[in-house]
C-alpha cells in the first residue's frame, strides 16, 4: 500500500512513514524472543506490519495520508501478534 502518512517519533520529529522500519522492528523483537525460529522471522515480521498498516488504515478510514506517532504504531504492533 502507498501511504503518505507521516509518523511522529519519541523526540517530537516527524518523518515519512515507512512500512520497512515497522518490520525491522518487529525483527528485532521477534530474535530476542527467540519463539520463532530465524527461517520464519521475516515472514512473521512482514505479515504482522501488514496487518498493522491495515489497522492503521482502518483507523484513519481508508485515508493514506495522517499523522501517527511511534506508540500508536508500538501498540497495533502487540495487538497484531497477539492475536
Amino acid at each position: 500500500m502507498n501511504l503518505s502518512a507521516q509518523v511522529q517519533k519519541r523526540n517530537g520529529t516527524v518523518v515519512p512513514y515507512d512500512l520497512s522500519r515497522i518490520t525491522s522492528a518487529i525483527m528485532k523483537a521477534l530474535a530476542a524472543t527467540e519463539e520463532i525460529p530465524y527461517d520464519r522471522m521475516h515472514l512473521t515480521a512482514s505479515r504482522a506490519a501488514v496487518l498493522t498498516e491495515q489497522a492503521l488504515l482502518d483507523k484513519y478510514q481508508g485515508t493514506p495520508e495522517f499523522t501517527t506517532s511511534v506508540e500508536e504504531i508500538q501498540d497495533l504492533v502487540e495487538q497484531t501478534l497477539m492475536a
